[in-house]
């Protein structure tokens, strides 16, 4: 029940707050500046920091490294064109076509480890 005497109606949510808060409610519709150049109303910074901030840390697909989410993209195209050797058959894949790698071309340990293909190549 809305009682003018002890509650407001909230112009921005048309929520019923008490009176004794209302100056903490109004505040949460507040703009505030993120960081990253981004505004958001003070009860959304947090969500905005976890979910959409480009300066959020984020992890990489390939490595796992913790990085920012603006620099994921560069950072992925770098370690995406780095080698691994398979841990099944021990040939050098690229980071990024691992998980392919294993799903298709992967012969489960019937060659030799790749650090021996290397040596023995590189020697010929």
């Amino acid at each position: 029940m809305f009682c003018e005497r002890n509650n407001f109606r909230c112009d921005k949510c048309n929520r019923v707050v008490n009176v004794k808060d209302r100056e903490e409610h109004v505040l949460l519709h507040e703009f505030v500046t993120c960081e990253c150049g981004e505004s958001a109303e003070r009860q959304y910074l947090e969500q905005h920091q976890d979910r959409e901030c480009a300066l959020r840390m984020v992890g990489c697909d390939y490595c796992g490294m913790r990085v920012r989410a603006n620099a994921k993209n560069s950072h992925e195209l770098d370690c995406g064109a780095k080698t691994d050797v398979c841990d099944d058959c021990g040939c050098l894949v690229l980071r990024r076509d691992k998980m392919l790698h294993i799903a298709t071309n992967c012969m489960e340990g019937k060659f030799q480890p790749a650090i021996e293909r290397y040596t023995i190549a590189s020697t010929s």
